[in-house]
């Protein structure tokens, strides 16, 4: 048997044996365009693919299809080219042309295959979740009471205040100023705060808490050390002049624009209500 029937049978056999595994690859669809470019030949889109991760597994799913015909294709060509040619030469091309299809086909379709049978999980976008914070929807149980209780004393002691709208300390109620669930941490940076300060203590001018890990606010949260203070002429002169030593421990301080001497960390982000919030470094 000749080398050019040789390779043409080599060819027909590989592109035998690799349509399984590009079929399994790729589900092959017809589109007139990348699927879900903007919508299906029907004016709609799957919800999964209306997603950023559904849309980039679609269009990838799509160039693989793409890619995998036009490596088969070079192969067949390849094939025929040499069928055809009449010098060494031309048949060496032939075979290059065989040899970079096949290569193109090994990396386009092997690292898919192999982490597709190790699990297939592995292969799906997932976009990534922050870990869900757990609190009372309702009512207090005795352990967040505890907490709460046990740093609100050690506040009061420290000469710091401890302020809500509703004058109540539930985690679960937005009106509230709750310190359940706040690290220790942030709990001495506050009364720390206040000793340097100078600000009068267990004073309405002092530095006094707004806001802890109560619903309602978009960055608090049980076991987050971000909380609010009053903004007070004290405790802004404090932030002011220290804010270089400051900065080592806090991580962004959010107010209002006429604040913005001890803003940073919040970008454009300035806050709607005149007071002082302070998220921590966590440790």
């Amino acid at each position: 048997m000749s080398n050019r029937k040789k390779t043409i049978i080599l060819a027909f056999f590989v592109f035998i044996i690799l349509l399984p595994s590009i079929s399994s690859a790729v589900d092959l669809k017809l589109y007139n365009s990348p699927p879900c470019l903007l919508t299906d030949q029907n004016g709609n889109c799957s919800p999964d693919q209306t997603t950023l991760q559904g849309y980039i597994q679609q269009l990838y799913a799509f160039a693989l299809g793409i890619g995998g015909i036009l490596a088969v294709g070079m192969i067949i060509f390849g094939a025929i080219y040499i069928s055809i040619s009449g010098s060494v030469d031309k048949e060496k091309e032939g075979k290059s042309y065989i040899t970079s299809a096949l290569f193109g086909l090994v990396l386009l379709f092997g690292a898919y295959i192999v982490l597709r049978t190790v699990n297939p999980n592995l292969i799906q976008l997932t976009p990534p979740s922050a870990p869900v914070l757990s609190f009372p929807t309702s009512t207090m149980t005795s352990d967040y009471w505890n907490d709460n209780n046990q740093k609100l004393a050690e506040l009061q002691n420290a000469g710091v205040k401890v302020s809500s709208s509703g004058n109540c300390y539930d985690i679960s109620n937005a009106s509230c100023t709750s310190l359940s669930g706040m690290p220790e941490y942030a709990i001495q940076f506050i009364i720390n705060l206040q000793k340097n300060s100078g600000c009068p203590a267990n004073s309405d001018n002092g530095v006094v808490v707004t806001g802890g890990t109560e619903v309602g606010h978009q960055t608090h949260g049980y076991g987050l050390p971000v909380f609010d203070l009053r903004d007070t002429s004290c405790l802004k002169s404090y932030i002011q002049n220290n804010l270089a030593a400051i900065k080592q421990q806090v991580k962004a301080i959010c107010s209002i624009a006429a604040n913005q001497q001890i803003i940073f960390g919040c970008g454009s982000y300035l806050e709607k209500e005149d007071h002082i919030h302070m998220a921590l470094y966590t440790q």
